[in-house]
């Protein structure tokens, strides 16, 4: 069966259309995927508890460190996250960070 001009004309753009939704889609979910990110906390001697949330308020991970190393490496998608500093007698503070890619982040106690 032979196309008319116009048939090829019209699947042709068709494909480039269907192509350019692919790419879109493609890096949409390239960007939504997770990220390897290093969290360090700065605060005061003593031992910390930090709690991360999302954005929509859910706890995501709870980590207890002692006095020295307040490091970890986690995997977070990119977005805006809260991080609850708490020491045991009760004195807390909460900063939001955002994570828009691989790399390192620090938490300060102090703004």
């Amino acid at each position: 069966m032979k196309l008319s001009t116009r048939s090829r004309r019209i699947l042709r753009y068709s494909f480039a259309v269907f192509a350019a939704l692919a790419v879109v889609f493609a890096a949409r979910a390239w960007d939504a995927g997770a990220h390897d990110v290093g969290l360090r906390y700065s605060a005061p001697p003593g031992a910390l508890t930090v709690t991360l949330y999302d954005a929509d308020g859910v706890r995501l991970r709870k980590t207890l460190f002692g006095q020295i190393e307040r490091q970890h490496d986690v995997s977070l998608p990119a977005g805006r996250f809260t991080a609850e500093l708490a020491f045991a007698d009760g004195e807390r503070v909460t900063r939001a960070f955002e994570v828009v890619g691989d790399g390192a982040i620090e938490v300060r106690w102090s703004p």
